[in-house]
């Protein structure tokens, strides 16, 4: 018997290794599952801060989606109806629940079409 193992040399003579090894699969989940908590705080860190609801946040985007497709330079925020309640009334109504008042209630915009516009993202207005 040779007294490198004794001290923990192999038989090449370089130290045996030591300690907890993790399998490549283990890191690349335990990455994954870093970067999707590290989405989730981003998403309740910012996603909420803005205090608007998700289902009026979802509504905006179809209505925006509208505006754009018909035209933001010709069409006006109060001509795109939008499928949620935003006059408080208990019903959706044609006409009365429009983008415009969603801008309104939810975004600030006191009525005016532009800064609605805005709101869409409409360029060249």
């Amino acid at each position: 018997m040779s007294g490198s193992f004794i001290f923990g040399l192999g038989q090449t003579g370089r130290m045996a290794k030591k300690g907890i090894e993790l399998p490549v699969n283990v890191m690349v989940i335990i990455a994954i599952a870093v970067i999707v908590l590290l989405g989730l705080v981003a998403l309740f860190t910012f996603g909420i801060r803005s205090g608007v609801p998700l289902q009026v946040q979802l509504e905006k985007g179809t209505a925006c989606t509208s505006l754009v497709n018909r035209g933001c330079v010709e069409t006006a925020p109060s001509d795109v109806d939008v499928s949620i309640d935003v006059t408080d009334d208990g019903k959706v109504v044609k006409g009365e629940d429009t983008l415009q008042k969603l801008c309104d209630k939810y975004f600030g915009t006191s009525g005016d079409a532009v800064k609605c516009k805005r709101v869409c993202s409409c360029t060249g207005i």
